[in-house]
């Protein structure tokens, strides 16, 4: 299993730099760009996973990998499962990175004031990029083709917004009952509502994994 995590992560050199220069970029960028100023770490963190993710993906289409693994005497459900853990080690990474540059833009004496990465921040990332690994894995074994690839990116960018987007739709909505009770329980409950979500989420990961797992060993290389 450790050889096959090392494998993903040695394929994404590329993709490594084109990552960490998103990051630096968007978390300059939309510092200075409000009402994105207050998600800078959520998009950063979330974009850069995005990328790193696909790059993987990406780099096995591209060398066929599969077809080698499966020549190798290791077993099918580690092959998947190292995809599925190779996402979660990325999406920390990500968060890491983040928050490393973040700390060191507030020591330099820059003309910029951002706030430091909060966990807040690092939960919602991690459960957006476990969202995204619910549909980007098993699409894109099961298709591989141009068309997932496209549905993927509308993904994406459908949750990479979702944030500014949530948040400006329950505040021009603030006098609605429910948007009310919304509104209190993120300031009263936050922890019961990333609970519930990161419950949720993980149903539907176990579900994606469960899919990937029937399909992937029932393919014929």
């Amino acid at each position: 299993m450790f050889k096959l995590l090392l494998k993903d992560l040695l394929v994404l050199k590329s993709s490594i730099i084109w990552a960490m220069t998103y990051l630096l970029a968007i978390i300059v960028i939309f510092s200075m760009t409000p009402p994105f100023d207050k998600f800078i770490y959520i998009m950063a963190g979330y974009g850069a996973t995005y990328i790193l993710i696909m790059g993987a993906l990406m780099a096995e289409f591209k060398n066929n990998s599969d077809i080698l693994l499966n020549s190798l005497p290791v077993k099918r459900h580690e092959i998947i499962l190292s995809k599925y853990l190779t996402a979660l080690i990325l999406t920390l990474l990500a968060l890491a990175v983040a928050a490393i540059l973040g700390l060191i833009i507030n020591l330099l004496p820059l003309p910029l004031s951002i706030r430091l990465m909060s966990g807040m921040d690092a939960a919602i990332v991690l459960l957006m990029a476990a969202l995204t690994l619910t549909i980007v894995m098993p699409v894109n074994l099961i298709f591989s083709n141009q068309a997932a690839r496209v549905g993927i990116v509308i993904v994406f960018m459908l949750l990479f917004f979702a944030p500014v987007w949530i948040k400006g739709f329950i505040m021009d909505r603030c006098e609605a009952e429910w948007a009310q009770f919304l509104i209190n329980a993120a300031v009263s409950q936050p922890a019961v509502l990333l609970a519930a979500g990161a419950g949720l989420l993980l149903l539907l990961l176990a579900l994606s994994l469960i899919i990937s797992l029937r399909w992937y060993e029932a393919r014929d290389f």
